[in-house]
C-alpha cells in the first residue's frame, strides 16, 4: 500500500490467501479490525512511511483476527513511533 493511503474499509483483503506481506503506512487514519480475516498466508508486515501510527484500543488492531501467523513485523526508518496496542 501507498503511504498515501488514509482510509481501509472493513473486510478490504479477506481471504486474499496469497498476500504473504503487507506494507501498512503510518498514514492509515481509518481501518478495521477485520481487513485481512482469512488471509492465511500472510506472515510480513512492514509497518512504512513517514511520521507516527495511530494508537488502537485493544482489540481494534487490523491483524486482529491473523496475528497469531505473523511472523515478521518490520519498522521504517522514516516511521517515529507505533501505536498503543499496535
Amino acid at each position: 500500500m501507498s503511504d498515501k493511503v488514509k482510509t481501509i474499509e472493513d473486510s478490504a483483503f479477506s481471504s486474499c490467501t496469497s498476500i504473504n506481506t503487507v506494507d501498512y503506512p503510518v498514514s492509515i487514519t481509518s481501518d478495521k479490525s477485520t481487513i485481512f480475516t482469512g488471509c492465511t498466508s500472510l506472515r510480513t508486515i512492514n509497518i512504512i512511511g513517514t511520521g507516527s501510527m495511530r494508537n488502537y484500543a485493544t482489540g481494534e488492531q487490523p491483524w486482529k483476527t491473523i496475528k497469531s501467523q505473523i511472523t515478521t513485523v518490520t519498522i521504517g526508518d522514516n516511521v517515529k513511533s507505533i501505536g498503543s496496542y499496535s
